[in-house]
């Protein structure tokens, strides 16, 4: 499950990359990999394998991504709400790339090894708002 979240994650983020380079060929396969990666998500919390609050903000993040990034691929969307998104994708990142390697690893480390995350949080915040 977390692995899949984190290729969405990423799908997301090169999404918004090539969106705000007007690379039609890659925006077209990133969504593709978006899609296919939450209707896999979809099928996981049908079968209750993900819990419902998890995949309802799962949900408003990718409608929200895809929405915002088209939008702006057409030069539909406002400047300060785009540099708000690239703020909000970036620091999502920042947020879950310490975590991949403890997925990679959770037989050999015990569950409750996130002591760098408040800490990783707190300086991507402080960077948000003092940008």
């Amino acid at each position: 499950m977390q692995g899949m979240l984190t290729g969405l994650l990423g799908n997301l983020s090169l999404l918004s990359y090539f969106a705000k380079k007007r690379e039609t060929e890659v925006i077209v396969v990133q969504t593709l990999g978006v899609v296919s990666i939450y209707v896999v998500i979809a099928q996981l919390a049908m079968a209750e394998a993900m819990p419902l609050p998890y995949y309802m903000v799962t949900s408003v993040v990718v409608a929200t991504g895809l929405l915002l990034n088209f939008l702006n691929y057409f030069g539909m969307l406002n400047a300060g709400i785009w540099r708000f998104w690239e703020d909000f994708i970036t620091v999502c990142g920042l947020s879950v790339l310490p975590q991949v390697p403890h997925f990679l690893s959770h037989f050999y480390t015990p569950l409750n090894t996130y002591a760098p995350m408040p800490f990783l949080i707190f300086m991507c915040s402080s960077w948000l708002l003092w940008d």
